[in-house]
């Protein structure tokens, strides 16, 4: 769970950081992310940096929680799926057995 606290961290590429800025500038990323230094200066493209999930903030950390939460929310809407289609498969052979 994605909390108030700002305790949950997320490694995005800094080109997907960049792309969540709004003017796309490389020394405003820079200047938040240094570790994305490395990729402002063309030496390593696939650069990762450390993101703050929290809903407050920036686009990236707002994204940042959304993704942390993604794949919990994903397991547990398969297991819902999964329970409920194992119900009905119960109920309609309950009712072609009694009919």
């Amino acid at each position: 769970m994605i909390t108030l606290d700002r305790g949950y961290y997320i490694v995005w590429l800094c080109a997907k950081i960049l792309s969540t800025l709004s003017g796309k500038s490389l020394a405003i990323l820079v200047q938040d992310y240094p570790a994305c230094a490395l990729y402002v200066d063309g030496s390593n493209l696939e650069q990762v940096a450390v993101v703050s999930a929290e809903f407050s903030g920036s686009a990236a950390n707002v994204g940042a929680a959304l993704n942390a939460s993604f794949g919990a929310a994903l397991w547990l809407a398969f297991n819902i799926h999964a329970l409920g289609v194992e119900v009905y498969v119960s109920s309609e052979h309950f009712l072609l057995s009694s009919g």
